[in-house]
């Protein structure tokens, strides 16, 4: 089976890399690039990605690892999480997961419309039927079933909203989270600076804020003077991970070393592209554990 590995982007379409590291996430100033996570051609890869119950060559389901790996965090540090925010739900397998592991209120924001429709559905009849690409126009059926995967019970814990996430942190002061998983959105935002600046203003006093990105930085999605990492500033190379740090370190303290995570993309029954996430710790008030 074919496998493309993401370090050479230029072979790859571009309908694919736009919607590759995002999982759905924030809305854009441009409505044609909001508009395009309600397009229906990419519905079958994202719930294909979230809930296929197959590890494409070995590769633990991506949203389960990073709920796993959440709760692992909190516990390093003895923060109980009661409440956690998924910043970009897409179509909810992280939000049902940390409910699945006890968090008891959850709740997943996402810019897209037609995800947060599935996401509801998923929760109000515990299963949904989509078809994936076989090959060609052939296609085949697969099924979520929420009692096979053990999130049938713990369902009713999530709450999803539709907004964007530099909107929601600006105007949700009051309302504050233990936990914040920020998958994958920021080289998707339109201003991801102004995310990471702002969504102090939704943690608990030493709450933890966790962001993974494969710092895929496009135009298409992010002003090139938005980009927080990917260029060069005085002839020295500023990467995603330096970025992070330099916005954050004033308010946060970084607890763990960054945690590489592998994801695949099924396209079809023999094309499959293999990326990398960064997944990085941060405990808001530097308060260490």
């Amino acid at each position: 089976m074919r496998t493309r590995n993401l370090g050479s982007i230029s072979g790859v379409r571009k309908r694919l890399i736009s919607h590759l590291y995002s999982i759905s996430r924030v809305a854009y100033s441009d409505e044609s690039k909001k508009n395009m996570y309600n397009d229906g051609s990419f519905l079958a890869e994202y719930l294909d990605f979230h809930y296929s119950p197959q590890n494409y060559f070995n590769v633990p389901n991506f949203s389960e690892t990073c709920a796993q790996l959440s709760i692992e965090a909190c516990q390093e540090c003895d923060i109980q999480v009661n409440n956690a925010l998924d910043a970009g739900c897409s179509v909810g397998r992280y939000s049902f997961e940390l409910a699945k592991l006890g968090v008891k209120d959850v709740l997943g924001v996402d810019s897209s419309e037609r995800f947060l429709r599935i996401a509801k559905k998923l929760q109000n009849r515990g299963h949904f039927k989509y078809t994936r690409i076989k090959e060609g126009e052939i296609a085949e059926l697969k099924e979520i079933d929420f009692q096979k995967m053990g999130l049938f019970e713990s369902k009713e814990k999530v709450r999803f909203a539709h907004g964007d996430m530099n909107n929601y942190c600006e105007n949700n002061k009051n309302i504050l989270f233990d936990l914040v998983f920020a998958g994958n959105i920021i080289c998707r935002m339109q201003d991801p600076k102004r995310f990471l600046k702002n969504v102090q203003n939704v943690l608990q006093p030493e709450g933890l804020l966790i962001i993974t990105s494969t710092y895929s930085w496009m135009e298409a999605f992010t002003p090139k003077i938005n980009w927080i990492g990917g260029y060069q500033k005085e002839g020295e190379e500023v990467l995603g991970y330096q970025g992070l740090k330099a916005i954050l370190q004033d308010k946060f303290i970084e607890i763990k070393k960054p945690k590489d995570l592998h994801f695949i993309i099924r396209q079809n029954e023999r094309e499959y592209i293999h990326s990398i996430a960064e997944m990085t710790f941060w405990r808001y008030k530097s308060v260490r554990c």
